[in-house]
Order: C-alpha cells, then sequence, then structure tokens
C-alpha cells in the first residue's frame, strides 16, 4: 500500500516559519533536524530578523534603593517588557549598541564586548581586540 503523504515546498516553511516568535522557533529545533539546520542559516536569521516585531527603546533603570539595574524594552504595541540586567555579573558595563535582530552590545570595565540575545537570554563574551600600536 502507498503512502501519499502531504508534501509542502521549502519555501512554504520557511515564509511560515520566519514568522513566528523565536521561543517558538527554539522549540521547534527538535521537530527535526532540517528545521533545527534551517534556524541556524544566515538568510533565515536575516529573514526572521525582517519580518519580526522587535522592540523599539531600550534603557537601563536604577532602583534607588536596591541598587539593582532593570533592563526595559517598549514593544511596538507599547508594552513594557522587563528583564533581570543580564550582566548582573560585570561590575560596570556601558551599553554601546543595539541592534533591531534583538542584541545589545556593550563593553564592560575590562574592555570586553558582551552581547546579548533577548530572545533566548544567551550573554556571551567575545574575545578581546588588541589595539593597533602606531
Amino acid at each position: 500500500m502507498e503512502s501519499h503523504a502531504p508534501y509542502l515546498p521549502q519555501e512554504i516553511f520557511t515564509n511560515i516559519l520566519k514568522r513566528l516568535p523565536v521561543k517558538s522557533l527554539i522549540r521547534f529545533q527538535c521537530v527535526c533536524k532540517d528545521w533545527k539546520r534551517l534556524f541556524k542559516t544566515p538568510f533565515f536569521i536575516a529573514e526572521h530578523v525582517r519580518h519580526s516585531r522587535c522592540s523599539v527603546l531600550v534603557f537601563n533603570r536604577w532602583g534607588y534603593k536596591h541598587k539593582r539595574k532593570t533592563l526595559c524594552l517598549i514593544d511596538h504595541d507599547m508594552q513594557v517588557l522587563k528583564y533581570e540586567d543580564p550582566f548582573s555579573l560585570v561590575r560596570r558595563y556601558n551599553m554601546i549598541a543595539s541592534s533591531s535582530g534583538g542584541y545589545l552590545i556593550c563593553l564592560d570595565d575590562k574592555s570586553s564586548f558582551l552581547v546579548w540575545n533577548l530572545a533566548t537570554k544567551e550573554l556571551l563574551r567575545c574575545p578581546k581586540f588588541l589595539a593597533f600600536a602606531m
């Protein structure tokens, strides 16, 4: 007996998946190896960023009494999203950039770059760059 499973072209899957929130994509990585590979390709990442509704404002707020920092974002629906400070292990840092792709780039007091992925909450410390000697 022949089985005729429905077939959907890869472009249609990609078109649907690129519109989903990152949390869903993280869960869907275990559906199949092809999807996991797809989610890591530069093309898919760029398409997902292009179609995502990213936050529009990023700022730190210091608690006066507790000296605790909270990272707040305001999304397109004007909802405030609060995160515990991902850089709590870093004594001092300056936020130097944020991207529409949901990444914050900071420079800590030891001249290391830190990159935080807002969706996955992963913090990456980049290797130090040597200064050019003249």
